[in-house]
């Protein structure tokens, strides 16, 4: 089965001030973050349904070696990333919001 990913925007803002936040530390940092998120992206399209849902249909994957997760569903062939943010946060909040 070939999976599609889709984004939803507010997740690039997300992804974005991550980024500043890493290269505001160490430059390339921030880029390192990025090329982590690709092979985030490239296990999630191999096995999509093979992480833990943690809320309601929600699942999560660990943007390894950062401490960032990123909150996906798989509907049908579609994998929709809602949110990018710090593992140590409880997703239920978030989707309070």
């Amino acid at each position: 089965m070939k999976y599609q990913l889709r984004y939803q925007e507010k997740v690039y803002t997300e992804i974005e001030n991550a980024w500043l936040y890493y290269e505001s530390k160490q430059i390339g940092l921030g880029d390192n973050l990025l090329e982590s998120i690709a092979k985030t992206e490239y296990n999630l399209k191999i096995n999509p349904l093979g992480y833990q849902i943690k809320y309601q249909n929600y699942r999560t994957i660990i943007v390894w070696p950062f401490p960032y997760v990123l909150v996906y569903e798989v509907i049908e062939y579609e994998i929709i990333i809602y949110q990018f943010f710090m593992s140590t946060q409880d997703i239920a909040k978030r989707f309070k919001k």
